[in-house]
């Protein structure tokens, strides 16, 4: 039972405390890991793979592969790097329910893609952009203005680039506003917590698992019980300690 002096804490009341966020749309002429490098050679900073975003809760399930960057340490800048179409969904779930909502009943002998941001479906967020390959998000600290960083984006010399970071900005839950809002807002914090879970996998790869039990510390009828030395051994190197079997 609530109490009536609760307050639920939503995704929206806390966005922006500490960062500032902005979202772009980008069109290129490389694919999505060729892209990744050139972002990489502007910002001079190494780009990973982090994973996919979560569409589970999407019709057709499409899947978009995240790649993600520190941008500028000093001003706390990340990027991350998001496929904002892909051809990699389930056209059976997705054709059956789009079609029983539109007057094109042919539209998907056209279409191949699924969008994140798009005119025209199957999309997640529908706005009046047509065929954009990539979402770029830029997250930084509040107190920074990462300027060079946000340059290489909204005045960009080898790609096309929109600036929709309104899109962020409503924050009515009434709307079809406010639930794009929530969406890119929930894709921010998801991509944040990947990026945490990457870099644990690869601190683990490195030195390994701190939290196993060292063999030589478990308790077992099977471990081989150390062998003892060999008194006369000791005896002989306390002697000479070059002394070798």
């Amino acid at each position: 039972m609530n109490k009536h002096n609760e307050k639920t804490l939503r995704i929206r009341d806390c966005f922006g405390l500490t960062k500032d966020y902005f979202l772009f749309l980008i069109r290129s002429r490389y694919d999505f890991y060729r892209f990744g490098a050139m972002v990489s050679n502007l910002c001079d900073c190494p780009v990973s793979y982090i994973g996919e975003v979560n569409t589970d809760e999407t019709i057709g399930k499409p899947i978009f592969r995240i790649l993600h960057a520190v941008a500028s340490e000093q001003d706390q800048a990340e990027i991350f790097i998001i496929e904002n179409k892909t051809e990699n969904y389930s056209e059976v779930d997705t054709q059956t329910v789009f079609q029983q909502n539109t007057f094109f009943p042919n539209l998907f002998d056209q279409i191949s893609h699924y969008y994140i941001v798009n005119k025209i479906p199957p999309v997640i967020i529908k706005a009046n952009y047509v065929d954009y390959d990539f979402l770029v998000l830029i997250c930084k600290d509040i107190e920074c203005a990462a300027d060079e960083v946000l340059s290489h984006f909204k005045k960009p010399s080898r790609f096309e680039s929109v600036d929709i970071s309104s899109l962020l900005q409503s924050t009515s839950s009434n709307n079809r506003g406010g639930k794009n809002a929530e969406f890119f807002q929930r894709l921010f914090y998801a991509s944040e917590m990947q990026v945490a879970e990457f870099l644990e996998n690869k601190e683990k790869k490195i030195i390994g698992d701190v939290t196993a039990i060292p063999e030589v510390n478990k308790i077992s009828k099977l471990r081989e019980v150390p062998r003892r030395a060999n008194p006369e051994y000791i005896t002989l190197l306390t002697k000479d300690q070059s002394f070798e079997v």
